[in-house]
């Protein structure tokens, strides 16, 4: 997959969903996620549904990053959320067809282990400029694997 990113800084953001938290009684991490989705929803509007459009809010510096992942396909057969090979090559040479990296954590879900793995999903995104996707199992095993080995029958 290739991704667009577009960031922004904003320690503010921290901030403001430590105050929501504090005030509603509710872990910051839910308003955190909150916030993410309204951004994404927001991005969605104004590109188009159609986009694989996602926005993540770093939980360190309060950046806002608004992604859109592109898969690479030969042929492709959606422009709106595929890319050639040779387009992705241009932005990133190691690029491959159907390129992506999948952590499915069998691991206790709780706070301080999301926040590790997620700190390891940007540094693996940062590194390869991949996308990498990331899930705990195994809830919802069969619909959480499939969304990491992808295709309909797997």
């Amino acid at each position: 997959m290739a991704t667009e990113m577009a960031g922004l800084a904003r320690f503010e953001m921290l901030q403001v969903a430590d105050a929501v938290a504090r005030e509603k009684s509710i872990e910051p991490e839910l308003v955190l996620e909150a916030m993410e989705q309204a951004i994404t929803h927001a991005a969605k509007r104004k590109y188009g549904q159609e986009h694989d459009i996602r926005a993540e809010i770093d939980r360190d510096t309060g950046e806002i990053r608004v992604m859109r992942y592109l898969e690479v396909a030969d042929p492709v057969e959606n422009d709106a959320t595929q890319i050639t090979l040779n387009e992705a090559l241009e932005r990133n040479p190691a690029a491959q067809a159907g390129d992506y990296i999948a952590i499915n954590a069998y691991l206790p879900r709780n706070d301080k282990t999301f926040a590790r793995l997620d700190a390891l999903r940007r540094a693996i995104n940062n590194k390869t400029g991949r996308a990498v996707t990331l899930g705990f199992g195994p809830r919802f095993l069969h619909s959480t694997g499939q969304l990491h080995k992808g295709g309909g029958n797997n």
